[in-house]
C-alpha cells in the first residue's frame, strides 16, 4: 500500500475510535445521570408532601403514597408501626392538621441513596403548629423509602419519623383534633376516624 494510503487508513481508523469514545462515554455519563435524576424526583416527592399537607391539599398528597404504607410514628405517639393504605395516610393528615391556624414543615440535611428496590430519603425536619397563640413544636429526623411506580413516577412505601426534641404543649393536638372535625377545606378529604397511633406528622 502507498504511503499516503496508509495515512489515510490511519486517520480513518482514528476518527471511528474517536466517535466510539465520545458514544461510549456518552452512554456511562448517562447511565450515572440516572441514579441522580431519580434521587432529585424522590426528594421532591417527599418534600412535596409536607407542602401539600400544610397548604391542607390532602387528595394530592394521597397520590403520592403507595397503596400500602408502613408508617411509624412511635417514637412521638407510642404504640407499633402501623400499614395503611395510602387513603388512610392522607385522612391521618387531615384528622388534625386543619384544627390548627397554621402549620409549617420544613426539612434540612437531605440525603438521598439509591437501593435495590428504591431510593432511601433522610432529612431532619422540625414541624410548627400554631392554635389561638399557642404553638406545638417537634423536630426529629424522617427516614422515607420510595419505589418507581408503572406509571414511572416516585410513591412512598415506608415514613418513619424518629423524635428529638420537643417544645411547647402537645395537647394542642386534641384540639386541633376537634376543630378539623367541622371545619371545611376546599382540598380535604373526608376524614376518617383513626386512633392516636395513626396520626402522622
Amino acid at each position: 500500500m502507498r504511503e499516503g494510503g496508509w495515512a489515510d487508513l490511519w486517520q480513518a481508523l482514528t476518527a471511528t475510535l474517536l466517535i466510539f469514545s465520545a458514544t461510549l462515554s456518552a452512554c456511562v455519563s448517562n447511565q450515572a445521570d440516572r441514579p441522580l435524576q431519580d434521587e432529585a424526583r424522590a426528594w421532591n416527592v417527599v418534600s412535596t408532601v409536607l407542602d401539600l399537607a400544610d397548604t391542607q391539599c390532602f387528595t394530592e398528597l394521597e397520590q403520592l403514597h403507595a397503596r400500602s404504607v408502613i408508617t411509624d410514628y412511635t417514637s412521638l405517639w407510642g404504640g407499633e408501626p402501623r400499614g395503611l393504605s395510602n387513603h388512610q395516610v392522607a385522612a391521618a393528615w387531615a384528622g388534625f392538621l386543619p384544627g390548627f391556624d397554621a402549620t409549617l414543615h420544613r426539612l434540612t440535611n437531605e440525603t438521598m441513596e439509591t437501593t435495590d428496590g428504591g431510593i432511601h430519603v433522610r432529612a431532619d425536619v422540625e414541624a410548627m403548629h400554631w392554635l389561638e397563640g399557642e404553638y406545638w413544636w417537634l423536630a426529629g429526623v424522617y427516614d422515607v423509602d420510595l419505589i418507581q411506580a408503572p406509571d414511572g413516577h416516585w410513591v412512598i412505601t415506608h415514613w418513619v419519623f424518629t423524635l428529638t426534641d420537643e417544645r411547647g404543649d402537645r395537647r394542642l393536638v386534641d384540639e386541633a383534633e376537634r376543630r378539623a372535625g367541622r371545619t371545611p377545606h376546599n382540598c380535604v378529604i373526608r376524614r376518617e376516624t383513626l386512633d392516636k397511633a395513626d396520626r402522622i406528622d
